[in-house]
């Protein structure tokens, strides 16, 4: 999404820029965000820059606002971290409530069926890719 198109926007009332920004912009930044947020963080950081700036073309702000309090202000979640880790977690959280579709079915193993020692961290769970035999903690 270009920025020019975004300078038309202000034009809008105040109180639609939230609706605005969560129609247009959020849909864009979370789709797929599972996959690219468990990336490093210079590649999360270009998209991190481009909602930024989205926020304070909408709202009006100064482009020195600083990212943290631009985010705190409007009651918004930062790219980076957050919104990934909440994602990644809703995706964990439907595996284990079984919501997902089959395919995932035995996506994420606990750690008692992989091996029969007793450990304190027997109860959680490990993310296996099929491909390659890696094995990820989670």
């Amino acid at each position: 999404m270009h920025l020019n198109i975004l300078k038309d926007l202000v034009l809008v009332p105040f109180r639609f820029n939230h609706q605005l920004f969560y129609a247009y912009c959020f849909s864009q930044i979370t789709y797929a965000i599972e996959v690219y947020g468990a990336s490093s963080k210079s590649y999360i950081k270009k998209i991190q820059i481009m909602q930024s700036r989205i926020l304070k073309t909408l709202y009006n702000k100064d482009w020195c606002t600083l990212t943290k309090l631009l985010h705190k202000s409007l009651n918004l979640l930062q790219i980076i971290g957050d919104i990934a880790s909440l994602f990644q977690l809703t995706f964990v959280h439907n595996h284990q409530h079984r919501n997902l579709p089959e395919i995932f079915s035995d996506y994420f193993l606990s750690r008692e069926n992989i091996h029969s020692i007793f450990t304190r961290n027997r109860k959680h769970i490990q993310c296996t890719y099929k491909e390659n035999e890696n094995k990820y903690w989670v």
